[in-house]
Order: C-alpha cells, then structure tokens, then sequence
C-alpha cells in the first residue's frame, strides 16, 4: 500500500471520506501518533485491522460517521490506547450500533 513502514505521524492522522475503504491493513507498523487520530464518514470500513500496532496517541481520538464500522473493532482500539496510557479526549458518534 505504502505505508507499510509508517511508524510515526508527526501531527495529526485523518482518514477521511473514503467510499471504498474497508479496513486499514498496511498500517500495521504505525505505533505514534503526535496529536490526533481522526476516522471519519468512510462508510464502507469495518474493521480497524491495521492499527494493532497503534499504542501511543497524545491528544484526542475521534472515530465517527462510520456507518459499518462495528462498535467492538472501536472498543479494542480505545482500550489497548488507555491500557497504554492515553488520556486524551474521545469522540465515538455515528458509526454502526450492534
């Protein structure tokens, strides 16, 4: 994909309005993210695969509008982040209820 070997975002890391993105596999080597991670209104993602590897974000999450990402893949996500240590802000709206 080319992004295998993105290890660290040195701002901000968006995800945005992407119709045909369904998971995220080929980040799997991303472990920091320097300020925010933003996945927003991809209506296809259903799953966050490709952030297993993701331990470290400084300031906020914000995961929204995703209409068939399950609400599980979010929770595995927010947990190991807070299990690592985040304490930032998290906004989680919009995407699908089980």
């Amino acid at each position: 994909t080319g992004l295998d070997a993105l290890i660290r975002v040195g701002g901000s890391f968006v995800l945005r309005e992407n119709a045909s993105l369904n998971d995220l596999h080929g980040l799997e080597s991303l472990a920091r993210v320097d300020w925010a991670l933003a996945i927003m209104d991809n209506p296809s993602l259903s799953r966050l695969n490709g952030l297993n590897s993701l331990v470290e974000i400084r300031h906020s999450v914000m995961i929204r509008n995703n209409t068939s990402l399950p609400q599980a893949e979010i929770d595995g996500l927010t947990e190991r982040l807070v299990l690592a240590g985040f304490s930032g802000t998290t906004e989680v709206v919009g995407n699908l209820a089980e």
